[in-house]
């Protein structure tokens, strides 16, 4: 108002010093608004109340100036015919409309310079002239506002992001215009705040501080309107709330009931609402970070779909999947969380362990033995199964096995329950046995045959071979001989080789009588108790082969077959002499380990003597005789 109350007192101190020519004492001024690059119209008093008479000319002046800068000529012409002449200045935006009411000059494309005093004389054929006074009045509308944040930097359309509780400070700032503009901002199109100030430079200025944003509050409009009047609309600039918001819900999706060692599994988690889209974590019941993990396109740029590749694995608990969800741009904020316990199902994994309390290097024969069989499976087993050397055990008490829940004992054990044991285990998932635990057991050495009867010739050397069963080695030998030559007392036998558990000796006895030769050894488990014995006995003659008998003859060869008898104690052969019948020439001498004797290549119809008997180092026994003969070549048959 007080910049409006110096514009009028100006013009009309203005007025007073006008031109003479005008005479526009007592004339009423009037008032006209305009906004620059508008349009207005100027009023004229170019109207007359009597219809009959003519407008013949319009004069149109600026305040203060001598020549007219526009003319409306009727002069001679009909009414609304009139020639229009204006300045170069105006020619293109003035244009006079006495059509109107009431009638005027219409000026477009206002400039700053238009503003001020019109004056327009209007003169009539009959009617006395009129004039016309009227203040232009301009106003200049204000800069395009300018929205900063709280860094100063200025913004085009969105803010930087806020995250949820905290609050959102934005300067608004508008230069230029006449009048000095007024500033507002405005919340999704409804006034916010009206509060600003004007700065020493010129400079409108409205600082907005929205103290806490809520989650609803994302994408708001804010905008920031600069008005100066009411003929034009406010020239604003808008700019939409940008946020960061943490995840609302995290949730793993379906889970099988339980999982399978060995199959691949995929496991989503959908976490939503947060902006920008949540970062997502798998963790694993030790809290470690799982890494086969891919991210799952989704149409929602809030929601995040993470998903997991699982392979069953052998697990003592169930399984835990932690789903985390986090906006990595808020990490002060604790993550949500999403977690499911799934058991695994996977065949049994059997360990086989011997007791704790026994050193497995030095159990020895008598000593109470256990092996503990440790199972791991789930569901749990349905049996339990106990192996010596791949033959299952069941309890057998006098057989010194005990099956004691998942425990095998073994009291007193013996040599014989060595070697390789294990146990076996299942369930609905399978079948599964460990891996064998050897059992070694040390005894003190023992004849693999405790007792030989050895048949010798006197003066003639017999090697004799012990072979012992002993854990562990190395065995120490010794040999002695109980003889008639040592007047039946015990004398050792010093000339002896040993290779392991096997030693051997060469001896000779020269009489033709019974003796007996042991051999003992011992171990680091101590000394045999019992020795091997060898029972030497004289070897006798062999007994003659008996129920011989002759088959296939031809006329070229026979078989002659016989049973053997008794060998005296050393190995025996078998020998068939055969002798011409008439001259008794020895015609051949077969020698074989079995009385069978396939004689070929003889005479048709020869008749022989055979001698079967049987030999060994002592000598031949008896000899057996036998007559037989080939057939006899007859002339049919040679004629065929």
């Amino acid at each position: 108002m007080i910049t409006w109350t110096v514009i009028t007192l100006c013009f009309n101190f203005w007025l007073a010093c006008v031109n003479s020519q005008i005479d526009i004492n007592g004339v009423p001024v009037r008032t006209v608004v305009g906004v620059v690059d508008g349009l207005v119209t100027v009023p004229c008093q170019a109207s007359t109340p009597d219809p009959s008479d003519k407008l013949e000319l319009v004069l149109w002046y600026r305040l203060g100036s001598k020549l007219p800068f526009y003319t409306y000529d009727a002069r001679g012409r009909p009414p609304g015919r009139g020639q229009h002449l204006a300045d170069d200045l105006l020619s293109p935006r003035a244009r006079t409309h006495y059509q109107l009411s009431p009638p005027g000059l219409v000026l477009s494309g206002l400039r700053q310079l238009d503003q001020g005093g019109y004056i327009c004389r209007a003169d009539f054929i009959h009617s006395p002239s009129r004039v016309g006074v009227t203040n232009l009045t301009l106003i200049v509308p204000p800069d395009v506002p300018k929205v900063y944040d709280s860094a100063g930097t200025r913004l085009l359309d969105v803010t930087p992001p806020v995250a949820e509780g905290q609050p959102l400070t934005l300067t608004c700032e508008a230069s230029g215009g006449r009048p000095s503009p007024r500033l507002e901002w405005l919340w999704n199109g409804r006034a916010l705040d009206r509060s600003f100030v004007a700065t020493a430079v010129g400079v409108v200025r409205n600082d907005l501080t929205v103290p806490r944003l809520s989650r609803t509050d994302l994408h708001s409009e804010l905008a920031c309107a600069a008005s100066n009047s009411n003929l034009t609309a406010p020239r604003s600039t808008a700019v939409r709330v940008e946020m960061l918001l943490p995840p609302l819900t995290v949730k793993i999706g379906r889970v099988p009931q339980h999982l399978r060692v060995g199959l691949t599994y995929e496991i989503t988690c959908t976490a939503a609402g947060s902006r920008p889209a949540a970062k997502v974590t798998w963790l694993d019941g030790a809290q470690r970070e799982m890494t086969s993990v891919r991210q799952q396109p989704s149409l929602d740029p809030n929601v995040t779909v993470s998903v997991l590749t699982l392979v069953g694995a052998v697990s003592g608990a169930p399984l835990t999947l932690t789903c985390q969800a986090a906006n990595a741009l808020l990490p002060r904020l604790v993550p949500l969380r999403s977690t499911k316990e799934v058991p695994v199902h996977y065949p049994p994994q059997v360990v086989l362990r011997i007791g704790k309390t026994l050193v497995p290097s030095e159990i020895k024969e008598g000593n109470d033995v256990y092996f503990d069989c440790q199972v791991l499976a789930n569901p749990p087993i349905t049996n339990l199964a106990w192996y010596h050397q791949g033959r299952q055990l069941t309890n057998d008490k006098k057989a010194g096995i005990m099956i004691i829940d998942r425990s095998l004992v073994l009291p007193n054990v013996s040599h014989s329950q060595a070697g390789q044991y294990t146990c076996g285990a299942t369930n609905v998932e399978g079948h599964n046995q460990s891996l064998p635990v050897v059992l070694h057991v040390m005894y003190l050495p023992r004849c693999q045959t405790a007792q030989r009867v050895v048949y010798f010739v006197p003066g003639r050397a017999v090697q004799l071979r012990c072979q012992l069963l002993a854990e562990p080695g190395p065995v120490r030998f010794k040999w002695d001989v109980n003889s008639s030559a040592s007047a039946y007392q015990r004398e050792p036998l010093s000339r002896f080789t040993t290779a392991g558990a096997v030693s051997t000796v060469q001896h000779r006895l020269d009489d033709d009588e019974p003796a007996e030769i042991r051999c003992w050894g011992s171990n680091a488990v101590g000394l045999q108790r019992q020795p091997c014995l060898f029972h030497m006995m004289p070897a006798g003659l062999p007994e003659p082969p008996s129920e011989c008998s002759v088959s296939n003859r031809t006329v070229t060869s026979f078989v002659v077959r016989c049973r053997p008898g008794r060998d005296g104690g050393l190995p025996q052969t078998f020998v068939l002499e055969l002798r011409d019948l008439q001259t008794q020439n020895l015609l051949r001498s077969l020698t074989h380990e079995q009385p069978i004797f396939h004689v070929r290549g003889l005479n048709p119809g020869a008749n022989f003597t055979l001698k079967v008997y049987a030999s060994s180092a002592k000598g031949h026994g008896k000899v057996m005789l036998l007559r037989v003969g080939t057939v006899e070549l007859m002339p049919d048959r040679i004629g065929s």
